[in-house]
Formats: C-alpha cells, structure tokens, sequence
C-alpha cells in the first residue's frame, strides 16, 4: 500500500496552505513552505484515519507529476496498511489474536484507528498476515 498524494500549494494572506485533491478536508498551513507541508503529513495522517474509522474507503493516490507529494507519518501509514490487511485477508479480531499468540484486546487495539499502537506489534500483526513492511526514503 501506498499512501504518497499530489499536493497542491497556494499563499493566503503571507502563510502558505497545502491542500491534497484525492483527499478532501486535508488542508494545511505554515510560516514556510516546509511547515506547511509538514503539518500536511498530520493533516492526511488524521484524515486518513478517521476515514477508516467511519468505514469510508482509503482513496487511491492519483498520478502524480514533478510537484508536491505528501505521505502521512510511518505509524499512521503502518496502521493503514494493516488495517487494509486484515479487511483483505477476512479475519476477526480474534483470529488476528490467535496468529499472534495474544490476547483479543491486543488486536482490538492494533486495528482501531485512534489508538497509537507500537511499530513493531503493527509489523508483527503484518507478518502473521503474510506481508512484510517496506520502509523507503527518497529526497525530499
């Protein structure tokens, strides 16, 4: 899964504002260019999931070209990303508990979209599923 989004970048009254056009209601503000990209990353990370949390789809990431891109923050990607492996796969929460030899609530927690669950649980719960996260840097 991939959550890199286009970008467009406008100023407004002396601050800049980022807004994505795949993900409504993400809009983001900043002294500098680079602040209002950052708070962009917050911006489509907590869009994104409160999407999921109200049963909406995770939009598809248009093309993009030479501009802009932002990407939510790695714990709300990982997040995502499980969340869209378990939907895939068809199981509960209890069978995602089984697989991981703990308890329900555990797993209740790693799919809720509110709840900042540690990196390394999220890629355990991937690998039980068969994936494998990939992490990947690119210049800025």
């Amino acid at each position: 899964m991939q959550l890199l989004y286009p970008a467009t970048i406008d100023t407004e009254e002396g601050e800049f504002v980022v807004t994505c056009d795949d993900v409504p209601g993400v809009l983001a503000f900043g002294d500098t260019e680079a602040a209002a990209l950052a708070e962009a990353r917050e911006a489509l990370g907590a869009m994104l999931l409160h999407m999921v949390a109200n049963g909406e789809p995770i939009p598809t990431p248009s093309a993009h070209g030479a501009g802009p891109r932002v990407a939510p923050h790695a714990r709300d990607a990982v997040k995502l990303a499980l969340i869209a492996a378990v939907a895939d796969a068809g199981i509960s929460k209890s069978e995602l508990a089984a697989r991981l030899g703990r308890d329900e609530a555990i797993a209740r927690r790693l799919l809720d979209p509110r709840h900042a669950s540690r990196l390394e649980l999220m890629e355990q719960a991937l690998a039980a599923l068969g994936q494998e996260l990939l992490i990947s840097s690119r210049a800025a």
